[in-house]
């Protein structure tokens, strides 16, 4: 039974592969700060029952999607949890696929395929110019497949997105990496060029680095909602302006001797040039 004060969320949807028939045998319930999260799950299809302490909404649309927004990402976080820990004792890859949802019922939700308010382009169509010159040089370069790989990770706005921007960033310094400068040097006169030619703030390349630190030593930092929004427009702005600059960006290096040019047809030299960050990355 719900107390007066306290509201409910549901959300439903699906489970990939959908034909795995996947199930909990029971229902599974957790508890983060304050709230409650009841998950059901059979034949794929999941049922999450949020239960909050207190009523966040207004009825006012706007201020409702505001509140609802990150209590979305909380639940995907959750249900994630979850189905990362089926899948790893059956050895498989688990997807979550939210449809529907009603808050309080008394209003409904639809699924949130894509976020309109951060998208680069209008009514979901991405230019045939654009999507090619994006396809080819994803299909042919290591680094820049890595860093779009990282940014669609980044889009769960989850407590990981500044983990993602950061390691988006470090596959395109990948690209400044010159050969002859000492070992000792070599990454941090990488990460120079790579500023210096896509003209990257370095006091805000800092402060992206210090959030993705303790995620990348097994630590749990928590990011509120906005602030992993605005880190993925500023880190998706930086890839969009390497991409629709490449190959042309990498001799805007500065500190000496250019970054190596490495064109597009250079697929060889990309797969090998990238190895070791091929094998680091999860």
């Amino acid at each position: 039974m719900v107390a007066d004060s306290e509201c409910v969320v549901t959300f439903t949807g699906l489970v990939h592969p959908q034909g795995g028939s996947w199930f909990f045998d029971t229902v599974r319930s957790v508890e983060v700060d304050d709230r409650r999260f009841d998950v059901v799950l059979r034949e794929s299809i999941f049922n999450v029952k949020v239960t909050l302490k207190n009523d966040p909404f207004t009825g006012d649309p706007a201020a409702d999607a505001s509140t609802l927004n990150p209590l979305w990402g909380e639940t995907e976080a959750v249900l994630r949890g979850m189905l990362d820990s089926l899948g790893f004792h059956l050895g498989a890859k688990l997807e979550p696929q939210f449809m529907t949802g009603t808050i309080a019922d008394r209003a409904a939700t639809g699924a949130r395929s894509s976020f309109p308010e951060i998208a680069l382009v209008e009514n979901q169509a991405v230019p045939a110019d654009t999507m090619n010159r994006y396809a080819q040089l994803a299909a042919s370069n290591a680094n820049i497949r890595h860093a779009l790989a990282d940014m669609r990770s980044a889009l769960s706005l989850s407590d990981d997105t500044p983990f993602y921007c950061y390691r988006a960033l470090e596959s395109l310094r990948e690209e400044f990496v010159d050969e002859s400068d000492s070992r000792n040097n070599r990454e941090k006169r990488s990460w120079k060029r790579l500023r210096s030619a896509l003209s990257i703030d370095e006091g805000r390349a800092k402060d992206l680095a210090a959030l993705a630190k303790p995620r990348r030593h097994g630590g749990n930092p928590h990011v509120e909602h906005d602030d992993r929004v605005d880190w993925l427009k500023w880190t998706r702005a930086i890839v969009a302006k390497f991409i629709e600059g490449y190959p042309d960006c990498l001799e805007i290096a500065g500190e000496g001797s250019p970054a190596p040019r490495r064109g597009v047809h250079e697929t060889e030299h990309v797969a090998s040039s990238v190895t070791g960050v091929s094998a680091s990355r999860r």
